[in-house]
């Protein structure tokens, strides 16, 4: 069944100049009955304007202020990405302690392999087939 806009208001917490403004903005499409007045239908109100629970109205929406969007972040979401956070931030830290270690060994052989090019290993007399001729 169809609300009118004191109903749709109503069950939304909004005045009605509200919904009427968002009838006019073609965010809630709303047909007019036999008498004129407006017809909406619940499932397209509350697909834009989630229903309210009684004693959250405050005064600016009833007095056709638009109503204020608070964001709601549950505290359980809100604690799992700060521990997702903190663990990504952990394996971060482990990766640079990795990679600093590994550029640490590098260094190392690096060095080493410029060492052995420098000083070549001695090569020893080369022994002739005639030995007479030592």
């Amino acid at each position: 069944m169809p609300y009118s806009l004191q109903q749709a208001g109503d069950a939304v917490h909004l005045s009605k100049s509200s919904i009427l403004r968002a009838i006019r903005r073609s965010t809630i499409s709303a047909v007019r009955d036999a008498r004129g007045d407006w017809a909406i239908e619940p499932a397209e109100l509350f697909h834009v304007f989630p229903p309210g629970t009684p004693g959250t109205v405050d005064d600016a929406s009833r007095h056709g202020a638009e109503p204020r969007a608070e964001p709601v972040v549950p505290r359980a979401l809100l604690e799992a990405e700060q521990n997702r956070a903190k663990v990504l931030k952990e394996v971060v830290a482990d990766l640079r302690r990795r990679l600093d270690a590994e550029s640490e060994e590098r260094r190392r052989l690096t060095a080493v392999l410029a060492d052995q090019r420098q000083a070549p290993a001695p090569v020893p007399p080369r022994r002739t087939w005639w030995p007479w001729r030592r």
